[in-house]
């Protein structure tokens, strides 16, 4: 697995931890951020990563700090060969 596949696959347990305490859908979250619901799925399942624009939108319609994200991101830890 990448660095990017592990990155996204924690971002998206996030958001789908966030959409199910709103109590919403796949298909209700996919019309807040402008997609639909095979796309949050594949998010959700870190088999699609969003970019940073997209992120956002999932942030702003979900209600959640971007340090959640930035938690998500924080286990990955570093790409390998950063310094």
């Amino acid at each position: 697995m990448t660095w990017k596949q592990q990155v996204g696959g924690l971002i998206g347990c996030c958001i789908r931890k966030h959409r199910l305490l709103r109590g919403l859908s796949q298909d209700e979250l996919g019309q807040l951020v402008d997609s639909d619901r095979p796309i949050v799925g594949r998010v959700e399942r870190g088999v699609h990563v969003p970019s940073f624009d997209t992120i956002a939108l999932y942030v702003a319609a979900l209600g959640i700090p971007w340090c959640e994200i930035g938690d998500c991101i924080d286990a990955a830890g570093p790409p390998p060969g950063f310094r």
